[in-house]
């Protein structure tokens, strides 16, 4: 028998696999009663015991031996040998999921370690060669990951830490990025959780944490069990980052749990319901602005990540007052130290970062490159990413594609590119974008709209162009180096402060009702993989699904982008029967 641990691989608590900190807040001694608390005389079965604590009872070792010290000697493989032996002679290896005990890991050993856990796993494959098939069996199945959940939901809802719940919308992105970053903006001072939807109208509870694994998947049927959890959680507020999708029920929960709320806006879907804004014009849509009124004037607070997009958002909303708050970003204060490279060396690298779609500068693209291949310039382009109309690599333009955020200053400094370029045709409230570009400390050459200019008139490398610049004028600028002067006088949002932030928001209430009530099987319901199964109801979400896989064909994509959203949402409203 083995106990939960920090350390543990297969018994690792909380992310399985992992070498854990303790999480914030806790102690070893909690940790061990919340999971007694959370799974009172539960246990599953293992592969393998882990050795650095372990129960033996003495039948098991009259029957089977000791350790074999002659093939394993000292260090590692001794207790896996004898659990792989034990359950050849019938005996079972158990996880004690009640129990928490805290592992340092690899000191008894550790200038050995590598050279022994390598000479073990040798002898072990060779007297046991079935060892292997079934730890993988383990780790596919992950069988303590619903328990580990049931620890993770008591640790949220005791903890003296406040606990704020973020909602955001189905397509990630910023959004996501944000809450991942404000969960580590907030480390130690408060906890994090993200409820977010998907396009067939589950939804998705979990820990944006680096290490947190709490992921409870919720069917459209079993809204409700999702509701009665979320009234069990103890939150202390609620942070919309999006209001797209969100029907009355999620737009009503501050009310149905009696929290204050915050909201975000990452873009400017609560003016018009097409989420962007035609360049430097200002569309307000009455009815959307109608529809969402109510509910922005008893927000707590109206959070917004630029200057600009404060004064964009007031023109339909003048009676509220939108915070202007910069991102809990991660950006560096200090730019790299590496050359720039010589603008009079040919050709000019320019380099292109994100999805493009029209409104963030797509055509552009395509237009600029079919002028430098026309008039034969000394430019060749760099799309780290895709467009809408999958614009492919040929002697002017080379494209990557897809790209791992963690990979991306990495990608930057091989391209070693003259300009990073932002031909956006409508306004960013933010851009996590640039702030990878800034970071990386090469020329930004932007358009003049939105949040670039406020972000860039600080940085000393920039270059702000008219957002409706001709092909030929962008390629000129990009032909010489002159910089837009910075200016200190530019007002900007302020930078975040955990402090302000937690302000507002109390301390957690005691917990007035048992978590351990909940029948946790319900999350469960159909799962496969620790996955929720969707089942098939009725034609309508069959009609769904298909518009989903349609959607991500390139050639259907180019054409359901020029739909307008708020169209693709009422359709989907639709199939789903939603009232929103």
């Amino acid at each position: 028998m083995t106990p939960f641990s920090n350390n543990a691989t297969i018994c690792s608590y909380p992310v399985f696999g992992a070498v854990n900190p303790l999480p914030a807040g806790e102690s070893v001694a909690h940790l061990d009663q919340l999971c007694e608390q959370a799974n009172p005389k539960q246990n599953i079965e293992l592969p393998t015991a882990v050795g650095f604590c372990m129960y033996i009872r003495r039948p098991v070792l009259n029957k089977i031996g000791l350790f074999d010290v002659e093939t394993f000697g000292r260090g590692y493989g001794e207790e896996n040998d004898f659990c792989a032996r034990a359950i050849k002679a019938g005996y079972h290896n158990i996880l004690a999921l009640d129990t928490f005990v805290a592992h340092a890991g690899g000191v008894s050993f550790a200038a050995e370690q590598s050279a022994l856990q390598q000479n073990a796993g040798t002898a072990l494959r060779q007297k046991h060669p079935e060892y292997d098939a079934w730890v993988a069996d383990h780790i596919f199945h992950n069988p303590a990951q619903l328990y580990r959940a049931r620890i993770d939901l008591l640790r949220f809802s005791q903890s003296a830490l406040p606990l704020i719940l973020c909602i955001l919308h189905a397509h990630g992105g910023g959004t996501q990025k944000y809450v991942e970053d404000l969960a580590n903006a907030l480390y130690g001072e408060a906890n994090v959780l993200a409820l977010q939807p998907d396009e067939l109208g589950a939804w998705t509870l979990s820990a944006p944490l680096k290490y947190e694994r709490l992921s409870l998947h919720f069917a459209r049927n079993q809204q409700q069990d999702l509701l009665q959890l979320l009234q069990l959680l103890n939150i202390s507020r609620i942070h919309y980052q999006h209001l797209l999708g969100l029907d009355a029920t999620f737009r009503a929960l501050p009310e149905t749990l009696g929290v204050a709320y915050d909201f975000t806006a990452h873009d400017f879907y609560t003016l018009d319901e097409n989420a962007h804004l035609n360049g430097a014009s200002i569309t307000v849509n009455n009815k959307q602005v109608e529809k969402f009124s109510p509910f922005l004037s008893r927000a707590d607070r109206l959070f917004v990540p630029s200057q600009r997009s404060q004064a964009i958002l007031s023109t339909g909303y003048p009676q509220l007052n939108f915070i202007p708050v910069a991102h809990p970003d991660t950006i560096v204060d200090t730019l790299p130290e590496h050359d720039i490279p010589d603008i009079t060396s040919r050709p000019i690298q320019v380099l292109i970062i994100g999805a493009l779609n029209p409104e963030k500068g797509a055509d552009i693209l395509a237009a600029a490159v079919k002028h430098v291949k026309q008039h034969q310039l000394p430019i060749h382009f760099h799309l780290l990413g895709y467009t809408y109309h999958q614009l492919t690599t040929n002697a002017q333009l080379s494209v990557y594609g897809r790209y791992e955020q963690g990979d991306l200053a990495a990608l930057i400094e091989q391209i070693d590119p003259h300009w990073i370029w932002f031909p956006a045709q409508t306004p960013e409230t933010y851009s996590y974008t640039l702030s990878s570009a800034m970071a990386a400390g090469y020329p930004v050459l932007a358009s003049d709209l939105g949040a670039f200019v406020e972000r860039l008139s600080r940085y000393p490398f920039a270059k702000i162009c008219p957002w409706d610049s001709t092909v030929t004028d962008w390629c000129q600028v990009m032909l010489r180096r002159d910089y837009t002067a910075m200016d200190d006088s530019q007002a900007i949002a302020k930078p975040f402060s955990q402090q302000d932030y937690l302000a507002p928001i109390p301390t957690p209430r005691p917990v007035t009702q048992e978590l351990s009530i909940i029948d946790f099987a319900v999350f469960a319901k159909g799962a496969r993989q620790w996955q929720y199964r969707f089942t098939v109801h009725d034609t309508k979400i069959l009609l769904l699904r298909s518009l989903v896989r349609l959607k991500k064909q390139p050639l259907l994509a180019k054409l359901l982008h020029r739909l307008p959203t708020g169209w693709q949402l009422r359709v989907k409203n639709w199939l789903l029967g939603a009232n929103r």
